[in-house]
Formats: C-alpha cells, sequence, structure tokens
C-alpha cells in the first residue's frame, strides 16, 4: 500500500504535460517533468501514439497495439482516443505490460529532484518508474 500511495503522490506530482515554448511550438517538440522524482529510482517513457497539436486541438495517431485494443478507438479519420467508462485502473496496468516489451525512448534515475525528458516528439507517452506497480499516462500540451 505505501507503493501505492507513493505512485499516487507522483501521479499528482507529475506535470503532466508536454511544455510549449515558442522555440518548441516550431520545432514540434515538448517534455515531460517529473516532480520530485524518488533519488535512485528509474524513470523510463515510452511513445505509444503521435500527436499532431493544432491551437488548443490535439490529434492522436498511430498503431493500437493488439493488447490495448480494448481501451482505444481510432475513428474514421484515424484519430485515437480512449473512450469514456474504461477502467483505467486495468488500463493502466495494460500499459505497464505494454510497455515492458517495448524499448522505452529514454531513461533517467532520479536524484531526488525534478526528473527532465526534452527535445520530444508531441505523443502519447507512457511513463514507469521502478517505484511503482503500474503506469501513467502523458497525453496532453495543456
Amino acid at each position: 500500500m505505501t507503493n501505492m500511495k507513493k505512485f499516487a503522490s507522483l501521479l499528482l506530482a507529475l506535470v503532466m504535460v508536454l511544455t510549449m515554448t515558442a522555440t518548441a511550438l516550431a520545432a514540434d517538440t515538448g517534455s515531460i517533468t517529473i516532480e520530485n522524482a524518488a533519488k535512485g529510482e528509474t524513470y523510463a517513457i515510452y511513445k505509444l501514439f503521435d500527436a499532431t497539436v493544432s491551437g488548443d486541438a490535439i490529434s492522436y495517431t498511430g498503431e493500437i497495439p493488439a493488447s490495448l485494443a480494448s481501451y482505444f478507438v481510432a475513428d474514421d479519420a484515424g484519430n485515437i482516443s480512449c473512450p469514456e467508462g474504461v477502467d483505467t485502473t486495468a488500463l493502466f496496468t495494460a500499459l505497464k505490460a505494454w510497455a515492458e516489451g517495448e524499448t522505452a525512448v529514454a531513461t533517467k534515475v532520479g536524484d531526488g529532484n525534478a526528473v527532465v525528458f526534452d527535445n520530444l516528439a508531441y505523443g502519447y507517452y507512457v511513463v514507469t518508474t521502478t517505484q511503482g506497480e503500474t503506469a501513467i499516462t502523458v497525453d496532453s500540451v495543456n
């Protein structure tokens, strides 16, 4: 239960955004910042879907992995979303399982301060940590 509380704190502490600056807008890149990253814990990010940002609108595209097909849907234009009513606990468990079979875009070890992954292409990212039992997702630029 302590690990779940720590992980819940991580969820709350994580700035679930891809930060945009004028330079990042031009380059279509952003960053993920994990505040209060635990010292000695490894954080890894995995890109699940590509994203296109236009103003406040975000469109996710790509292939939905078979193991996640019950959690995501694509419309006729190929835009991917997570339908309302999806069991988020089951989704996060499935995302962690998916990430275990993938290669991380980047990994960093926490030093007790913020961990920053920068120069990331816009996308839907899964973040895992050796501290948590599940995964979290970063799916916004706001």
